[in-house]
């Protein structure tokens, strides 16, 4: 067994790659790799494209053998966030495990296959009104895979809770190529240690997922946008504590300075700030729900207005989404977000005024997530550290989106990264799957 990660893939390995994947896809030379979207600090020196779980199991032993660093890419729409750079190796897309094996509406379950994305399963889904309620960005090429890998969350959070909460079981490549089943097809069938959910987040450190199960729901009667205006942040925060205290179950609950959302056609007005909910369910059921976060709004001096027409809800997904717009990305600009705890989102903002800068225009915060996110025209290094240091101060983590992707994060014993770690070191000693996930990185 050779001893290290060799990271260049020849012609002759490209030839055995060939050899194993029978029905799958190879492609090399970075002129054929553009369209996949690779940024320009990352450099696989081959692509592979497997159709069959079996050939991603020769693949992960072949690369044992050879000592080859794999790195899973998914749908290749979130490469950045989730692996540092990288040169040389092979790149592993499940583009084309792409079949939706089994829908189950009896059971309120769907299997699939690691490659399929958020936009194909709802089509499934849809003749049976039911849906996975966690949303991607990009999700006509977001992969259910990747969204796994990652453990993703989508807008509505707070009541919905992350992918890893509706994923009964998985197929997936351990790192010495054994092709491992966990969970099952029911809701009520774990017992013993959990892997299905501990693969959810693992970045692809782990192992290579081919197909999973999940938990479904039937589509609402009705969804509700509210748009509750206030004068400054805090009556609107002090809204928002009320509301998350209360009875009235709120899909999301963000809060945004109003001019952003007026950029986009929403009846938010110039100044201010404001709360934006989602409510679903039965017609009547939203329609009082609202009724009592109007209340909720008014008595901290707000005003509320509800939106039902569908081109609002798609149009707030794409603020979601990309909220800083075609702002500029000057020499000094920074983006990104602090993530906390959802009882510490107050005390963020409140460290922003006073240990960052006056509380800036462009910053929201995702209240059931705990985040909150920021554009800075100008970040002198100075403010990077007052923003570190004010993650810290509430436990959370720091992570910037631009100029480059970066976490600051704990990582000492007991921390997540640490398990990650652990494991990682424990399943995959020589480093084969993703070594440069940044799921191992801490601060």
């Amino acid at each position: 067994m050779k001893k290290g990660v060799d990271p260049r893939v020849d012609q002759s390995r490209v030839s055995q790659l060939m050899s194993i994947l029978n029905d799958g896809e190879v492609i090399t030379g970075q002129q054929q790799l553009a369209p996949f979207g690779f940024p320009p600090e990352y450099r696989p020196d081959a692509l592979v494209l497997p159709r069959e779980g079996k050939d991603l199991c020769a693949l992960v032993r072949w690369a044992q053998a050879e000592r080859v660093a794999l790195w899973p890419v998914g749908g290749c729409t979130a490469v950045q966030s989730c692996i540092g750079p990288f040169t040389g190796g092979v790149a592993v897309s499940s583009r084309k495990l792409n079949r939706i094996l089994e829908v189950r509406p009896d059971n309120l379950s769907v299997e699939v296959e690691s490659g399929v994305t958020a936009h194909q399963l709802q089509g499934a889904l849809q003749p049976y009104r039911l849906t996975l309620p966690v949303r991607p960005p990009r999700p006509r090429e977001s992969t259910l895979g990747g969204q796994v890998a990652r453990n993703a969350a989508g807008p509505k959070a707070l009541r919905d809770g992350g992918i890893r909460d509706y994923l009964l079981g998985a197929n997936f490549v351990s790192p010495t190529g054994e092709l491992i089943r966990a969970g099952g097809k029911n809701i009520k069938n774990v017992s013993g240690y959990d892997v299905t959910r501990l693969m959810a987040g693992s970045y692809g450190t782990l192992g290579m997922l081919t197909s999973l199960v999940f938990r479904v729901r039937p589509l609402p009667e009705r969804e509700g946008l509210l748009i509750m205006s206030f004068d400054g942040y805090e009556p609107a925060l002090d809204a928002a504590r009320s509301i998350l205290l209360s009875p009235y179950d709120a899909a999301f609950l963000h809060l945004w300075p109003a001019h952003l959302l007026a950029e986009r056609g929403f009846p938010a007005g110039e100044k201010g700030w404001v709360l934006v909910a989602c409510l679903e369910g039965l017609a009547e059921l939203v329609r009082e729900q609202a009724a009592a976060l109007a209340e909720i709004a008014a008595q901290n001096a707000g005003a509320c207005r509800v939106l039902f027409e569908e081109k609002y809800f798609d149009e707030y997904y794409r603020l979601y989404d990309a909220p800083w717009g075609d702002r500029g990305t000057g020499e000094r600009a920074v983006y990104g977000l602090i993530a906390a705890t959802r009882k510490s989102v107050a005390d963020v903002f409140n460290g922003w005024v006073t240990g960052v800068q006056a509380i800036d225009p462009l910053i929201w915060a995702d209240l059931g997530r705990g985040q909150v996110h920021f554009f800075l025209e100008e970040a002198a290094e100075e403010t990077l550290f007052a923003l570190r240091r004010l993650a810290a101060e509430h436990h959370g983590a720091l992570r910037l989106d631009y100029p480059e992707v970066s976490y600051y994060r704990p990582a000492g014993p007991g921390s997540a990264i640490w398990m990650v770690q652990r494991l990682k070191q424990a399943l995959d000693p020589a480093g084969i799957l993703a070594p440069a996930a940044r799921a191992l990185k801490g601060v």
